[in-house]
C-alpha cells in the first residue's frame, strides 16, 4: 500500500479523535436547561435543580434559586445541547475504521496495490458521518410540554420524565458508583515498518543420486541468503490485528492475551551449483533458487497499565504493556530449478512485545485509539534436502543437460522483529 494512503487514513483518524470534546474532571453533575413559560407570559430560563410535586426549582443566570409553582406554569421547554457535531465525528471515525477493515482485501489489486482503498474508505466515512450528523441533530432537538390544561396524570408522567434530568437526581446517581466493566477486547489494523534485507553466504552441498561414484559427489556449494523484508517500501499494511483480550484484575492493571497473525515477507536462498565431471573433466554449473514465504502467528500473555489522562473526565487514557509467548512461524518454501517444488515448514519461536497506546472513550464500553508496538521474534529454518532437476551448462559454452540433483540446503536465520503502528477499536464488558 502506498505511504500517502497510510498517512492520509491515519491523519484523518487522529484529527477526528483529537477533535472530540474532553470535558473536565471533578465537575459536579448539572441539571437540564429549561425555559419555563408562565401563565402571565413571562419566561424563566435556568438549570433544573429539582422537580417537586408542587413545582420546579431552577438556578437562574444570576446564580439565584427560583421556585416556580406548578399552577403558574404554562409550558416547559427542555433546551437540549446539539449532538450533531460529536455524532458527525463519531460516525466519520467509525466509518473510516470499519470501511478500511472491510475494504482492505476487497480493493487489493493483482500486484498488491490499493489504489481504490483511500477513496472508498473516505466515501464510507463521509456517508457514516452524515448519518451520525442526522441522528445527532434529531437527538438534540428541544422538547416542549404544555402544562396548562393538561390532566394531573399527564403532568405527573412528564414530571417523572423530567425528574432524572435534575441536578438533585444526577448527583444522587453519581454518588452510587457504577460497576466498572472488567473484561475488554481490542481489535486493530496495524501498519508494519519494513526492515532492511540482511544478506549472507551459507555453505551447503549437492549430489547426483542417479550417477555412479565418483560422479555422484557430493560437491560443495555456496548459497546466498537474504532475510525477510518488504524491500524499499517503508510501511506495509498487515491483516486485521492484533486482537487483545484483557481482564482488569485491579484498578489500572490489566492481564492480557494477545493474538496476532502477520506477514513476514520473503526470504531467499540462491546460488550456482559448480562441479567438475569425472567423466570428461569439464566444469559445469547449474542454478538453484529457493523462496520462503514467511508468516507469523503470535500467542502472547502479558500485563498492561492503563491510566486516565488528567482533566479529560476519563475520556482519554494512556496504556503501556509488555507480553511474551510463543510465535508460530509458517514457511511456504518454493524451489525453482527447471520445474517447481513446494513444501511447508513450521517452527516455534520466542516472541516478546512492548506496546504504548492512546484511546478515546466515547462510552465506558467503547473506545477508538492509536497504538505503537515493537515485536521481537527470531528463528532458524533447519537444513533441508531438495530433489530438483536443474539445467547444467558447460563453463563458457552452450552445452547443456538436465540432471536429477539432491541439494542439501543449509539452515536459514529469519528476522521477524519490527515496529507496528496502527488504529484500534476497544470494547469493554
Amino acid at each position: 500500500m502506498r505511504v500517502s494512503s497510510v498517512t492520509a487514513i491515519v491523519a484523518v483518524l487522529v484529527v477526528l479523535l483529537a477533535s472530540l470534546p474532553a470535558g473536565l474532571s471533578g465537575q459536579s453533575p448539572r441539571g437540564a436547561t429549561l425555559l419555563v413559560t408562565k401563565t402571565d407570559g413571562s419566561q424563566i430560563a435556568g438549570e433544573l435543580i429539582a422537580a417537586k410535586p408542587e413545582g420546579l426549582l431552577l438556578l437562574d443566570g444570576r446564580g439565584l434559586d427560583v421556585s416556580v409553582p406548578i399552577a403558574d406554569i404554562q409550558a416547559v421547554r427542555i433546551i437540549r445541547r446539539s449532538k450533531a457535531f460529536p455524532s458527525l465525528l463519531i460516525g466519520t471515525a467509525a466509518g473510516a475504521v470499519g470501511g478500511f477493515l472491510a475494504l482492505y482485501k476487497v480493493t487489493e489489486g493483482e500486484y498488491g496495490e490499493h489504489d481504490l482503498l483511500v477513496p472508498a474508505t473516505l466515501s464510507i466515512a463521509g456517508a457514516a458521518g452524515l448519518i451520525g450528523f442526522a441522528v445527532g441533530a434529531l437527538a438534540g432537538k428541544d422538547i416542549t410540554f404544555t402544562v396548562a390544561g393538561r390532566s394531573k396524570a399527564e403532568v405527573d408522567r412528564f414530571w417523572e420524565r423530567l425528574r432524572p434530568s435534575s441536578r438533585e437526581s444526577r448527583s444522587g446517581a453519581r454518588a452510587t458508583p457504577r460497576r466498572r466493566p472488567r473484561m475488554g477486547l481490542s481489535m486493530g489494523m496495524a501498519f508494519a515498518a519494513a526492515i532492511a534485507l540482511a544478506s549472507g553466504v551459507r555453505e551447503g552441498t549437492f549430489r547426483f543420486p542417479d550417477e555412479p561414484s565418483p560422479e555422484a559427489g557430493p560437491y560443495p556449494s555456496s548459497l546466498e541468503t537474504r532475510s525477510p523484508g518488504w524491500g524499499d517500501a517503508p510501511w506495509e499494511v498487515s491483516r486485521a490485528g492484533p486482537f487483545c483480550l484483557t481482564y482488569e484484575w485491579k484498578k489500572n492493571w490489566l492481564l492480557e492475551l494477545d493474538l496476532f497473525s502477520y506477514d513476514g515477507g520473503y526470504s531467499f536462498m540462491s546460488g550456482q551449483l559448480h562441479f567438475t565431471s569425472s567423466k570428461d573433466g569439464l566444469a559445469y554449473f547449474g542454478n538453484y533458487d529457493a523462496e520462503y514465504r514467511v508468516r507469523f502467528f503470535d500467542l502472547l500473555a502479558g500485563v498492561a497499565y492503563r491510566s486516565a489522562i488528567p482533566r479529560t473526565a476519563e475520556r482519554q487514557s494512556l496504556e503501556i504493556g509488555v507480553a511474551a509467548g510463543p510465535g508460530l512461524v509458517s514457511l511456504d518454501k518454493r524451489v525453482v530449478a527447471d520445474g517447481e517444488s513446494r513444501g511447508r515448514l513450521h517452527r516455534t519461536a520466542f516472541c516478546a512485545r512492548a506496546r504504548a497506546a492512546w484511546d478515546y472513550h466515547f462510552l465506558p464500553e467503547f473506545s477508538l485509539g492509536i497504538f505503537a508496538e515493537y515485536r521481537f521474534v527470531r528463528t532458524t529454518v533447519p537444513p533441508t534436502t531438495d530433489l530438483v532437476e536443474p539445467t547444467f551448462f558447460l563453463e563458457g559454452d552452450s552445452v547443456e543437460f538436465v540432471r536429477l540433483t539432491e541439494v542439501n540446503a543449509p539452515s536459514l536465520s529469519l528476522q521477524g522483529s519490527r515496529l507496528f503502528c496502527g488504529i484500534r477499536a476497544g470494547f469493554r464488558f
